[in-house]
């Protein structure tokens, strides 16, 4: 997945600014947002900048501070400076790659501290938990196949040899096919090595 900043008239480094015809003081950031969506859409049919997905920054005086994304969507809200927020605006696109919450089996929605859709605040070194990541079919590649797939384990006694590596080492090329792996996935876990180097550090 790559970030590239949409361009196009009245776009400066993948921004662009417009006003819209309605007050938005003191409205939440769902019907705000949604004003804000509506006016750009109007306005992209004549300008015709093209994007994945992208964030409507609302401004002063929109009630409450957070984020908010639908999952699957192409776009996110943000209020009260929350696009400052690196934790926020990863957990908000999450939304938008189709993820769910990360939460623990009867505990809350936001209780999986090893994901950006579980968490969480001082989380910038973060990535998305094992099962995410194996679902977008990141770290899967030919000739750099960084997934190991044990789901047929069935019975005590099966195993598997190999090292599970860190993301900075998959992205970098440290990585031998034959013995490495990113993601191993049994029968109701998913396990993957969050190491604090690089890109994770």
């Amino acid at each position: 997945m790559t970030y590239v900043p949409a361009a196009g008239n009245n776009v400066t480094d993948g921004v662009i600014e417009f006003t819209v015809g309605q007050d938005l003081d003191g409205m939440g950031v769902g019907n705000a947002g949604t004003i804000v969506r509506n006016a750009f859409n109007q306005l992209n049919i004549d300008l015709g900048i093209e994007f994945d997905a992208y964030s409507i920054i609302l401004p002063n005086g929109v009630a409450g501070r957070g984020g908010l994304a639908s999952q699957g969507g192409a776009h996110q809200y943000y209020a009260g400076g929350a696009d400052r927020s690196l934790e926020l605006v990863m957990h908000e696109f999450g939304h938008n790659l189709g993820f769910h919450h990360s939460g623990l089996p009867d505990q809350g929605d936001y209780d999986d501290n090893s994901c950006m859709m579980g968490c969480c605040a001082g989380a910038q070194q973060m990535c998305f938990n094992a099962a995410k990541s194996w679902y977008t079919g990141w770290y899967s590649e030919a000739g750099k196949e960084g997934h190991q797939d044990l789901n047929y384990f069935d019975t005590p006694g099966q195993w598997w040899r190999g090292k599970l590596v860190g993301i900075d080492d998959y992205l970098n090329d440290i990585f031998d096919e034959r013995e490495h792996r990113v993601i191993a996935r049994t029968p109701g876990l998913f396990t993957l090595f969050n190491r604090a180097k690089g890109v994770n550090a």
